[in-house]
Protein backbone atom coordinates (compact mmCIF):
# COMPACT_ATOMS: atom_id res chain seq x y z
CA UNK A 1 0.00 0.00 0.00
CA UNK A 2 1.62 3.28 -0.83
CA UNK A 3 0.67 6.51 1.04
CA UNK A 4 1.32 10.05 -0.95
CA UNK A 5 2.58 12.34 1.60
CA UNK A 6 3.68 15.46 -0.38
CA UNK A 7 6.92 15.42 1.41
CA UNK A 8 9.74 15.97 -0.90
CA UNK A 9 13.44 14.29 -1.10
CA UNK A 10 16.11 16.94 -0.55
CA UNK A 11 14.23 19.11 1.33
CA UNK A 12 15.37 21.06 4.60
CA UNK A 13 14.56 18.51 7.42
CA UNK A 14 12.94 21.32 9.24
CA UNK A 15 10.83 21.39 6.58
CA UNK A 16 9.98 17.83 5.98
CA UNK A 17 8.94 17.86 9.45
CA UNK A 18 6.40 20.66 8.79
CA UNK A 19 4.73 19.04 6.02
CA UNK A 20 4.69 15.69 7.67
CA UNK A 21 3.19 17.62 10.31
CA UNK A 22 0.90 18.75 8.15
CA UNK A 23 -0.30 15.65 6.57
CA UNK A 24 -1.15 14.44 10.14
CA UNK A 25 -2.69 16.86 11.48
CA UNK A 26 -0.86 17.60 13.93
CA UNK A 27 -0.06 21.24 13.47
CA UNK A 28 -3.91 21.60 14.11
CA UNK A 29 -2.98 20.37 17.25
CA UNK A 30 -0.19 22.67 18.33
CA UNK A 31 -2.98 26.13 17.02
CA UNK A 32 -5.21 24.57 19.28
CA UNK A 33 -2.47 24.52 22.31
CA UNK A 34 -1.72 27.79 21.03
CA UNK A 35 -5.11 29.34 21.17
CA UNK A 36 -5.54 27.84 24.36
CA UNK A 37 -2.81 28.89 26.28
CA UNK A 38 -1.70 31.47 24.68
CA UNK A 39 1.77 30.66 24.57
CA UNK A 40 3.32 29.84 21.24
CA UNK A 41 4.20 26.01 20.51
CA UNK A 42 7.65 26.91 19.11
CA UNK A 43 7.25 25.21 16.19
CA UNK A 44 8.40 28.03 13.81
CA UNK A 45 11.62 28.46 15.69
CA UNK A 46 12.06 24.69 15.63
CA UNK A 47 11.73 24.66 11.73
CA UNK A 48 14.23 27.07 11.20
CA UNK A 49 16.35 25.90 13.60
CA UNK A 50 16.77 22.39 11.86
CA UNK A 51 16.56 24.17 8.56
CA UNK A 52 19.60 25.33 9.96
CA UNK A 53 21.16 22.48 11.16
CA UNK A 54 20.49 19.83 8.48
CA UNK A 55 19.92 21.50 4.83
CA UNK A 56 18.99 19.80 2.10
Amino acid sequence: MKVKTNVKAGKPLGDAVADLTQVTGLDKVAQLYTNLTGKDCGCQSRQEKLNRLFSG
